[in-house]
Order: structure tokens, then C-alpha cells, then sequence
């Protein structure tokens, strides 16, 4: 799960480029301080080896493993439809978002068949959804601004407004 999110993080930081150079000249990337090559290395080293422990220890878990890496590689990608999604930040979250949920099945499928538990099972359904709740909160959260600290970046506050916003993570 940290190689995934770290790896999600640096897909980020390459779909967003143009518009952080603009927004927030001073990240890592932006500013000059990391590279792209930089990135690409740590990519190039991260991914093979958390497949290979993936594979080595969790191969019965390996289907999920891929299929985590494959929706994170279609965000990454905007889902072939960047023109349509990086416009919408709502549709930015119903495309992107379920990644947590996908996760939490990934870490929870682990313990299914290591354990021989049952797939199908309110305590299963539950586990998967309470601990999305958290993720998605977070990430409407960290998108909510005062009205005098708005920017041309697109936040929930400036499309709904920071009290719906606010009211909506409560």
C-alpha cells in the first residue's frame, strides 16, 4: 500500500505538472528541486520490486496487486479521458476516489484467503466501506478554502461553496 501511494503520488505529480508550475511553483517538482528523470527512476526501481514482493509473498493475492496497479495506471492516465475529467472536479472524484475502496479490498482480500474467510459478507461489505469514509473525507477536506483564499484552483468550496463544502466532510 505505500509503494501504491507513493507511486499514485508521482503519477500525480506528472498529470499535474503544467498546472502546478502555475498554481504551486514551489513543490518539488515545479520549482525545479526534483526532476522527472528523478521520478522516473524511483518508478522504474518501486513498481518491479513491489510486484516481485507481491509476487514472492502474496501470490495468491497477486490478481489484486495487478488489478490495483491497473486502475491506478488508468488514473493516471485520466481514463483516456483527461479532456473530460481534469474539467470536472466531481468527475475527477468518482473516477479517481474509488481507488481507496479498491485498496481496502486489496489489503482485505489478503486476509480472506490467508485466513479462508468467507468473500461475500456483511463484516467484509462494512470493512471495505468504513474504511473508504475516511479517504474520501480527506480528500474533499483538503480541497475546501476560506472564500479569501480562493484561487483559480478548482476547490469544493469554490463550486459549492465553503459552507456545503464544510457541511458535507461533517
Amino acid at each position: 500500500i505505500f509503494s501504491f501511494l507513493a507511486w499514485l503520488r508521482i503519477a500525480d505529480d506528472f498529470k499535474d505538472y503544467e498546472l502546478d508550475c502555475r498554481l504551486f511553483a514551489h513543490r518539488p517538482l515545479p520549482s525545479g528541486r526534483v526532476t522527472k528523470k528523478d521520478l522516473k527512476t524511483v518508478l522504474w526501481i518501486l513498481i518491479p520490486v513491489t510486484l516481485l514482493l507481491n509476487a514472492i509473498f502474496c501470490w495468491d493475492n497477486f490478481f489484486f496487486c495487478v488489478f490495483l496497479y491497473t486502475y491506478g495506471s488508468l488514473m493516471a492516465v485520466w481514463f483516456f479521458q483527461k479532456h473530460k475529467i481534469q474539467k470536472s472536479l466531481p468527475m475527477a472524484l468518482v473516477t479517481h476516489n474509488p481507488v481507496q475502496a479498491i485498496m481496502n479490498i486489496y489489503v482485505i482480500s489478503f486476509a480472506i484467503i490467508k485466513y479462508d474467510l468467507p468473500i461475500f459478507s456483511l463484516t467484509n461489505f462494512m470493512a471495505v466501506f468504513t474504511l473508504y469514509f475516511p479517504a474520501l473525507i480527506w480528500e474533499v477536506t483538503r480541497k475546501i478554502r476560506a472564500p479569501q483564499n480562493e484561487t483559480e484552483y478548482v476547490t469544493y468550496s469554490k463550486l459549492f461553496g465553503y459552507k456545503k463544502a464544510t457541511n458535507f466532510a461533517l
